[in-house]
């Protein structure tokens, strides 16, 4: 099936200096489908998810 999705990005705010929540909303007929690997802050800086929890 061939549809057009649009990822949004929830911004629940922070401040310089803290952590940060970052969630990306997939629609749910492809979220088991979609793996968020990264985030990309304009034009080439990558945001990884941290590997402490």
């Amino acid at each position: 099936v061939n549809q057009r999705y649009d990822p949004e990005v929830q911004s629940l705010g922070g401040f310089l200096g803290n952590n940060v929540l970052m969630r990306c909303n997939v629609p749910s007929f492809v979220r088991d489908h979609v793996t968020v690997t990264s985030w990309l802050q304009e034009p080439s800086f990558n945001i990884y998810p941290s590997t402490m929890s």
